[in-house]
């Protein structure tokens, strides 16, 4: 009697995953299906040329306008599939601007939204408004977009209560999960196998990923690709700052725009300072404000 409860115990247990894996592949057939595609525009018109160009700009932005970029990255290297993907998903965004940021301490339209990508993520230069690739890029977003009321457009939620990171348990939980296997190259086909984390051909100090809680976030939710979900709050919370410590350009501000002239400097961004004293243990993690105390 004894062992058919185990048996019948163990086939209720097999029955629940399956029904969860299944679950997680509707969902992501639902996600696939749902994404709009510039193939079902005609690529004879105007329109469907400029949607195109805007497409093939966010995927391979760093070969389609190196004068721009002044690393390896593309816009795919944050947001999948161009903005259609799961990670960072651009969908709806054109709702959401102009929108007011604490950076400038004004409303900022969706065009200075994209050029302070190219200053920061992608340590280059930004693009003339009136360019013929900033009217691609905005169109394909438009698009993407279109079927979203401003209500439902994603938006990134504040990571909290991270736990506080050991730098050098990051770096054994990067090496374990065999990060450099996508990551360990700077070749020009970083935005398919992985961009660069550090060094020249990575994204400066100024941009999103330079602060603490936004790489948290990504790591923790999007982290290993093809495993998303399996790392713990600690594992990301290390290997987050052991990436933070590695050297990799300066934003400059080129400029003279005063930035957060109304306050509201996020606490966690690791720039050159904050980098030496981490590594000379010298920085306080627990003064963060997205950092648990516990």
């Amino acid at each position: 009697m004894k062992y058919n409860k185990i048996i019948f115990g163990t086939l209720i247990l097999f029955v629940l995953i399956l029904i969860t894996a299944c679950s997680n592949d509707e969902k992501k057939s639902e996600k696939e299906s749902s994404v709009k595609s510039v193939r079902t525009t005609d690529p004879d018109t105007e329109k469907g040329k400029l949607l195109r160009k805007g497409e093939e700009l966010m995927i391979y932005t760093n070969s389609k306008m190196p004068e721009h970029v002044g690393n390896k990255l593309a816009c795919t290297s944050c947001h999948a599939q161009g903005g259609n993907g799961n990670a960072l998903s651009l969908e709806g965004v054109s709702k959401k601007y102009p929108q007011y940021r604490d950076r400038e301490g004004r409303d900022v339209s969706l065009k200075e939204r994209i050029n302070g990508c190219f200053a920061r993520s992608m340590n280059g230069k930004p693009i003339k408004e009136n360019s013929e690739e900033m009217k691609a890029m905005v169109a394909y977003l438009d698009f993407i977009s279109e079927d979203i009321k401003k209500s439902e457009a994603p938006e990134i939620e504040q990571a909290k209560n991270i736990p506080e990171p050991n730098v050098d348990k990051g770096k054994e939980a990067f090496d374990r999960n065999n990060c450099l296997s996508c990551h360990g190259n700077g070749s020009s086909s970083a935005p398919f196998t992985g961009p660069s984390l550090w060094g020249p051909d990575s994204f400066n100090t100024g941009a999103g990923m330079s602060r603490f809680s936004k790489m948290y976030d990504f790591i923790y939710h999007n982290m290993p690709f093809g495993e998303e979900g399996t790392l713990s709050k600690q594992e990301a919370s290390d290997i987050t700052a052991y990436i933070l410590t590695q050297d990799r350009p300066e934003f400059v501000n080129k400029t003279k725009e005063k930035f957060y002239p109304k306050g509201g400097e996020p606490d966690d961004k690791i720039s050159d300072k904050e980098r030496k004293q981490i590594l000379n243990h010298d920085y306080d993690w627990q003064g963060l404000e997205e950092v648990s105390s516990k």
